[in-house]
Formats: C-alpha cells, sequence, structure tokens
C-alpha cells in the first residue's frame, strides 16, 4: 500500500508543478518570463517561457500564443528533454517558421507553417528538418518556402554545386565566404 502511494505522488508531481503555470497562463494575471516573438504580418505573437531543466544542463519549455488583446494560449511544452531550446525565425511575410533546437551543441531546426503551429500547437507535424552541424546564418526565407542558409566555406574547401541558384555570398563585413545550401518547403494545406 505504502509503495502504491508513492508512485501515485511521483506519477502525479510533475502534473501538480504544471498546473500554476497553466492557471497563471489562462488567467493571464501571472508574472511568467515570457520571451515573446514578433510574427511578421500578424498581430499574434509566439512566447516561450524557458527554465532550466531539473535533468540536467538543458531546458523545460512552455509555448504559449499570445493573441493582440494579451490573452494567451498554451501550444504545448517540452519538458526533461535533451535539447536547449534556442528560439524561433519567420520566413519574410510569416507564411513559415522554423524552430530552433541544440542536443549537445548540434543544432537542428524543425519547420512548420505558421497558421498549423498557431493552431495546433506542438502536435503539429513539421514541413521539414534541418540539422547542419556548420550552419552559420540564413541568408533567405521566403513565404513560397525557399530556404537558403550559409555554411563556412572552410567547412566544405569548396562550395558545392548548387544548380540555378548561388553556390556562394562573400560577407564583405567579416570577410569570409560562405556556401550556400537550399531548401525547399512543401505546404501542406
Amino acid at each position: 500500500m505504502l509503495f502504491s502511494s508513492f508512485r501515485a505522488i511521483f506519477r502525479y508531481t510533475p502534473l501538480l508543478f504544471s498546473l500554476p503555470i497553466i492557471t497563471m497562463a489562462a488567467s493571464n494575471t501571472g508574472t511568467l518570463p515570457l520571451d515573446c516573438s514578433v510574427i511578421p504580418a500578424q498581430t499574434d505573437q509566439l512566447c516561450v517561457a524557458v527554465t532550466g531543466s531539473t535533468s540536467g544542463p538543458y531546458d523545460d519549455v512552455v509555448i504559449y500564443r499570445k493573441k493582440a488583446d494579451g490573452s494567451l494560449f498554451l501550444l504545448g511544452s517540452h519538458q526533461g528533454g535533451v535539447g536547449t531550446f534556442n528560439g524561433f525565425g519567420f520566413s519574410d511575410g510569416g507564411r513559415f517558421m522554423w524552430e530552433s533546437w541544440a542536443e549537445e551543441g548540434h543544432p537542428y531546426f524543425l519547420f512548420y507553417r505558421t497558421d498549423h503551429y498557431l493552431s495546433e500547437g506542438k502536435n503539429t507535424k513539421s514541413l521539414n528538418v534541418l540539422n547542419e552541424y556548420y550552419l552559420e546564418y540564413f541568408h533567405q526565407f521566403t513565404d513560397t518556402g525557399k530556404v537558403a542558409y550559409a555554411l563556412r566555406e572552410d567547412a566544405f574547401g569548396k562550395c558545392p554545386e548548387t544548380g540555378d541558384y548561388p553556390a556562394s555570398v562573400f560577407n564583405k563585413q567579416t570577410k569570409t565566404k560562405h556556401c550556400l545550401k537550399y531548401l525547399f518547403l512543401k505546404s501542406r494545406k
């Protein structure tokens, strides 16, 4: 009997600790340390509350949609994973977005349709995953789904051919040549 009581305590402890967060979000009276990203051409924002995980040097993350009137809607959370949250980014007009994580220093990006993510949250299936260790920055991210990203040339020796698109770009400020790689997102309706 005592053993089953301890199991019940450990089983429901995460739920008990998450209730104040959900309650504060629903009533919008709490003082969560929210970091919000502006979505191009929209009045809504995508917000996160990030805390250090008790299971290691990782992040526990709660994701919200913030409406223009300030109300918050819970979109999902990550708890006890082996990733560190790096943020969100949006295409030039806000049609597509990425969510970035790093596991043991290796970054990856999950791409979504922004409207699907805002309505379905973490239940939304990603359109694509980009896992490039040498990624320096996104050179272009458009509403047509074109993603051009830059990698340091010295990671390859010579930039590989990319067909109809430029294979490299030179950064005048840093005097560094970057190879460009491309990803094309296909929108699911």
